[in-house]
């Protein structure tokens, strides 16, 4: 008897978790990000980048805000690249945004986001 109880939650559990997994399958993960270039208001021949993202997992009707991270940096791209100034990784739950330290206006404006 107990055999046949063993077995019968287990099945039970395995249900649910083939269940959940198809939730989770079926979930979509929505994504919408700005980046921009500004002038610094410490230096006139300077300027920073800032990002900003918004990060929701959609499943159904529903919307579950989601943790994520935004990175702003100002650049020289090509083979002699680098990076001149960096946010780092700025998390956030739904929301997030980065500024770069300010850095010369030749540089680029780029602008990061994703999830770990």
């Amino acid at each position: 008897m107990n055999t046949k109880r063993s077995i019968l939650m287990v099945s039970v559990l395995v249900a649910l978790f083939l269940a959940l997994t198809v939730t989770t399958v079926n979930a979509e993960i929505t994504w919408k990000h700005n980046g921009t270039k500004y002038a610094c208001h410490q230096h006139s021949m300077c300027e920073y980048a800032f990002g900003e993202t918004w990060c929701s997992e959609v499943n159904g009707a529903s919307a579950t805000a989601v943790e994520h991270y935004t990175r702003a940096r100002m650049e020289k791209k090509g083979l002699f690249g680098y990076v001149a100034t960096d946010s780092g990784r700025q998390y956030g739950v739904g929301y997030s945004s980065a500024t770069s330290p300010c850095a010369d206006h030749e540089l680029r404006a780029c602008t990061y986001y994703g999830r770990d």
